[in-house]
């Protein structure tokens, strides 16, 4: 009788949160628990709209400094880079502003994007710099990129 009541009780407890949703969680079960999926909920509409384009601007400019190789190309990308230059630009003070959990959720929802893309962008820019007349060029354009980190 009491192996019955005791396999019961067991089977309940580790039954329980597969059966029912977890309370208080957005969305229910265990899926609620992740954090990531959390801070994304919890961040505007608008504010997520910004770090989309922002990523999107720095995947540009990063895909365009990664082509180039030599004057002809640093030439060319001049103009190539502007529009990606202008989205980071257009929204990089609505994200110097944030802080408190706006910045905390930022993290947790898009730090790994948002940091990789600042380390791959420093990649591009010391070895552009390095490059002697190559890095002339270009050295104006990218002392105007500063990177977001949510470090």
């Amino acid at each position: 009788m009491r192996r019955a009541l005791a396999s019961t009780l067991l089977i309940a407890c580790l039954a329980a949160p597969l059966v029912c949703p977890l309370t208080g969680c957005q969305g229910g079960g265990f899926g609620a628990l992740d954090l990531r999926s959390q801070a994304m909920a919890a961040l505007s509409e608008s504010l997520k709209q910004s770090i989309r384009t922002y990523l999107a601007g720095m995947q540009g400019v990063v895909g365009e400094l990664n082509e180039v190789r030599d004057l002809t190309s640093a030439m060319a990308s001049i103009e190539k880079l502007k529009p990606y230059y202008d989205d980071v630009q257009r929204v990089m003070p609505e994200l110097k502003k944030l802080s408190g959990k706006d910045l905390e959720n930022v993290r947790l929802a898009f730090g790994p994007e948002i940091e990789k893309l600042a380390k791959d962008f420093d990649v591009q820019a010391e070895r552009i710099t390095g490059s002697g007349s190559i890095g002339t060029i270009l050295r104006s354009v990218l002392e105007r990129v500063q990177p977001f980190t949510v470090k």
